[in-house]
This record gives structure tokens, C-alpha cells and sequence, in this order.
């Protein structure tokens, strides 16, 4: 038996496929007065009250489930109460063991950090959300030592729409710095 070769049929070892995926965007920026610019770093004075922006956003064409977004505020920073600020854009909604909130975040503590949590829980396509918010560099000399570079950080967690979950992190880096004190005596 001869048999002729197929034409235009991709037998399995010629097979091929190109697959892409999208995921949400996730940042975390610090304001830096220095530059007058949103940026990835920045210095903080004891006392200081530095402002951070977190950004999300769905791809345009797939919605995302069970988002949670938490900012991890460094050591030796504490939560301005009512300084968050929001610019919210499409469709966010319950989902199975997740309140939609996207504009009123709890405020707790895991192992001595102080983070903020918004409950996204699920986002349509193209949605979007924006938070800024104040933190305070403590006045406390045990939780804010000169010269530590710390990192404020954000952390996204969600599942595809197929249920698998998925975790996202960006970070701030803040350095604290010594106040400079000049007394002069008369």
C-alpha cells in the first residue's frame, strides 16, 4: 500500500500555536517634591507626610476576577485617615466571598505593617481605578532609623477568567533621612 503524502494538512510535529495573554496593569508610584513628579522613589523626613498613587486597569477586552489590592506601608509610616482620593472608571461587582469597594479600603496590620486593603472583587473589561493616598513618616526614633531605605509596597491578587489566581506586586522605595537641626544660642 502507497500512500500519498497529505498537502496542506499540518500533521503533529509541524503543529504550532501563539498564545497571548493580557493582564491588568498594577503600579505604585511616591510624590517626589524634589521633582514635583509621581516617581518610583523619595525621601522622608522625620514628620514628613509623603503621598503615594496606586493605579489599575483591566485589559479592554477581558474583564478580571477577584481583585484585591493591598499597600503595604513601611515600617515607621502610619495611614493619614481620610487622605485617599479616587478617580474610579467602569463596572466593579461582587463576587463569591468578595464585597465590591473599590473606594472604601480597610485599614489593618500583618506582622507590624500597617496596610490599607480595597476590595475590587470583579472588574469588567476596561475598567479602571486610581488611589492616592498620605502617609506618615513617624516622629518615633525606634521605628524611623536615618539611612534605611524602605519599600512601600503594593500587592495585587485576582484570578484569570478561567479561575486561576495570580498575585502582582510594585513597590516605592523611601529614604529616611536625618533632619538637619541649627540652633544658635544668643
Amino acid at each position: 500500500d502507497v500512500q500519498e503524502p497529505l498537502t496542506g494538512v499540518a500533521l503533529p510535529e509541524d503543529a504550532s500555536a501563539t498564545v497571548h495573554t493580557r493582564m491588568p496593569s498594577f503600579t505604585k508610584q511616591v510624590w517626589d517634591a524634589r521633582t514635583n513628579s509621581w516617581t518610583s522613589g523619595s525621601r522622608g523626613y522625620v514628620g514628613d507626610t509623603l503621598r503615594f498613587k496606586l493605579t489599575y486597569a483591566s485589559p479592554a477586552d477581558i474583564g478580571a476576577k477577584s481583585i484585591i489590592i493591598r499597600d503595604y506601608l513601611p515600617r515607621g509610616m502610619s495611614f493619614v485617615a481620610s487622605s485617599d482620593s479616587y478617580a474610579v472608571g467602569g463596572v466593579y461587582s461582587d463576587a463569591a466571598g468578595c464585597a465590591s469597594a473599590p473606594s472604601t479600603p480597610v485599614v489593618s496590620a500583618l506582622s507590624g505593617l500597617q496596610y490599607i486593603e480595597w476590595r475590587l472583587c470583579n472588574a469588567a473589561p476596561g475598567a479602571t481605578w486610581q488611589v492616592t493616598l498620605d502617609a506618615r513618616v513617624n516622629d518615633s526614633p525606634s521605628d524611623v532609623q536615618p539611612g534605611w531605605i524602605v519599600a512601600n509596597f503594593g500587592k495585587l491578587s485576582g484570578q484569570n477568567t478561567s479561575g486561576a489566581p495570580y498575585s502582582m506586586r510594585e513597590i516605592a522605595t523611601i529614604d529616611y533621612v536625618a533632619p538637619r537641626l541649627v540652633l544658635t544660642k544668643n
